[in-house]
């Protein structure tokens, strides 16, 4: 029993060790960034921009750490950000020179230091770079020879834009402030000969953003910074032969009265055009992920006041 409690008095004492003189290098704790933004520049490059910054002890630097996912950490690359006039960070990432070319999920890692020395990691966020198609080739002994066959997966969606709430919207119209579903039906597909269910996933993620947060840029109507996206989640799965289906929808919303996989339309949205992005991604095979980009929408006209009125006994 001594024996234990000697040994839990030395953990406790490494615990406060490490506490004491490590330096921290998790999450930092006085510089925030309320807005980092990923947009690709050219079929090879894409910038990584950091702004909005609040530094309690300022900044000595910020540095990018980027690595993608089909070269997992293999491919790992640090690089101090620029400085730029307005006071945001800004650094161009070269998907050729420092990551093989690969297509699909790029994960990066916003690190920082203050003028004390603290560092720690500032915000992390995530990129798709589209890649709707890809080959892999496979080795089979024919009973004299090698032989090499070369296989192609395709990934394609189709999307459902429907009215979300069952007491309104149920026509043609469609109202500002009442709630939407998208099902978002997914396909790979490839030759003849593949099994899905051992070769091929169809796509796993949708993350969809909305005109009323202005998109990828991150900034709402009002101006104010921060960036708003909902993922979806797998409702149903198929594979059939050389095909593997997927279809995912909006997690359930706690805001709805019967918690719907919906999303709402804000009230004041004007009447026109309501359309929203969403990328499609980690759809694998062996040639790598699969991933596109998609929009869809209706015309909004009116608004949810149209359908109130008031009575009196």
């Amino acid at each position: 029993m001594n024996k234990f409690k000697k040994g839990g008095r030395i953990f406790f004492l490494l615990f406060l060790f490490l506490l004491l003189f490590i330096p921290n290098v998790f999450a930092h704790d006085t510089i925030s960034a309320k807005r980092v933004l990923t947009t690709q520049d050219t079929d090879t490059t894409f910038v990584v921009s950091v702004s909005n910054l609040e530094a309690v002890n300022g900044i000595n630097n910020l540095s990018c750490t980027v690595w993608s996912a089909t070269g997992s950490t293999n491919d790992i690359k640090s690089n101090t950000m620029a400085l730029n006039a307005d006071g945001s960070y800004s650094y161009t990432v070269d998907m050729t020179t420092d990551h093989g070319g690969d297509k699909g999920m790029y994960y990066i890692e916003i690190h920082g230091e203050d003028n004390s020395g603290k560092s720690g990691i500032v915000s992390s966020t995530y990129l798709v770079i589209n890649s709707k198609s890809n080959e892999w080739k496979r080795y089979a002994y024919s009973g004299s020879s090698i032989v090499e066959n070369t296989y192609r997966a395709v990934l394609t969606v189709n999307q459902e834009f429907k009215n979300g709430t069952l007491e309104a919207n149920k026509d043609s119209g469609f109202k500002s402030g009442y709630g939407y579903s998208i099902a978002f039906n997914t396909n790979v597909a490839s030759n003849t000969g593949v099994t899905a269910s051992t070769t091929l996933t169809g796509a796993q993620n949708v993350s969809t953003f909305f005109p009323e947060f202005n998109y990828l840029k991150g900034v709402t109507i009002n101006n104010v910074p921060g960036q708003y996206s909902r993922m979806s989640e797998i409702t149903k799965t198929t594979n059939e032969n050389e095909y593997a289906k997927t279809t995912l929808e909006f997690e359930e919303n706690p805001f709805s009265a019967n918690n719907s996989r919906v999303h709402f339309t804000p009230l004041w949205f004007p009447d026109k055009n309501y359309e929203v992005y969403a990328e499609v991604f980690d759809a694998w095979t062996p040639g790598g992920m699969l991933s596109t980009a998609v929009t869809s929408g209706k015309d909004i006209e009116g608004t949810v006041y149209d359908d109130w009125q008031v009575t009196s006994k």
